[in-house]
């Protein structure tokens, strides 16, 4: 007989990182944005869980705008996280 984790299993894992699109930037680095999972079209405010990104100019880091494209992981508290991203 099959164990009951097996019964419930997920035919297909979940994704470890969501594809996900910045839909209100910050305006500072300690500011809380906006993605949305691309997959889903689920919202996900990112509070404090993501990092400007080093320029080697002027200005000296960038942060997300709005349409940037990246990668969301949910921790397991379910918090999300914008492990990356990129310019859109």
């Amino acid at each position: 007989m099959p164990d009951i984790d097996q019964l419930y299993a997920p035919a297909v894992p979940a994704p470890a990182a969501w594809r996900a699109t910045v839909r209100r930037a910050p305006n500072t680095a300690t500011d809380t944005l906006l993605v949305t999972i691309d997959a889903t079209g689920r919202d996900e405010e990112v509070r404090r869980r993501w990092t400007p990104r080093a320029t080697g100019g002027t200005p000296p880091v960038a942060l997300p705008a709005k349409g940037d494209r990246g990668l969301v992981c949910f921790d397991d508290d379910g918090d999300a996280w914008l492990i990356l991203w990129y310019p859109a």
